[in-house]
């Protein structure tokens, strides 16, 4: 399967699952106690749950081939999430920048790419084993059962439980 993914280094002894986000690019013009301004704002989605923000950075993303079996399925559309993202930023420019009248949105484009994690098993002492999700973009370790979408995927056998 062929997909967009963020570029970052993978560990080769790790098995790499793919997870789904969204990305929207806005064009917003408001008013401000002076004068009216356009600004270009970026909202940075999740696929899977909906959860939406706004980055002031954007990763780079290339295409590369991906197991179909590693790939977690989205679970909004780009229809949903253009919307959501629409209605977070209306939203913050009357709440949070406190503008004077209602900001006019237009969106550029809405473009959808995978994001790489890898999971790690390891047996502890007493003889458990734990799983521990790495994060190659930021070169972190996190237990999995703190992320409950990939945690459901990969031990769940391919099934996502929100």
């Amino acid at each position: 399967m062929d997909i967009k993914c963020v570029e970052a280094t993978l560990k080769d002894d790790l098995e790499t699952y793919y997870y789904p986000n969204q990305l929207a690019v806005w064009k917003v013009t408001f008013r401000t106690l002076l004068f009216t301004r356009k600004e270009l704002v970026v909202t940075y989605g999740d696929a899977v749950t909906g959860n939406i923000g706004i980055v002031v950075d954007v990763p780079d993303v290339s295409s590369m081939e991906a197991d179909e079996a590693k790939v977690i399925p989205r679970g909004i559309s780009d229809d949903a999430f253009h919307e959501k993202s629409r209605e977070a930023l209306r939203k913050y420019f009357i709440y949070k920048r406190r503008v004077w009248k209602i900001p006019k949105i237009e969106c550029d484009y809405v473009d959808s790419f995978f994001v790489p994690y890898q999971v790690e098993e390891r047996t502890t002492k007493s003889g458990d084993t734990k799983y521990y999700l790495y994060e190659p973009l930021s070169n972190m370790y996190e237990e999995l059962k703190k992320h409950k979408v990939i945690k459901s995927f990969v031990l769940g056998e391919g099934e996502i439980k929100v």
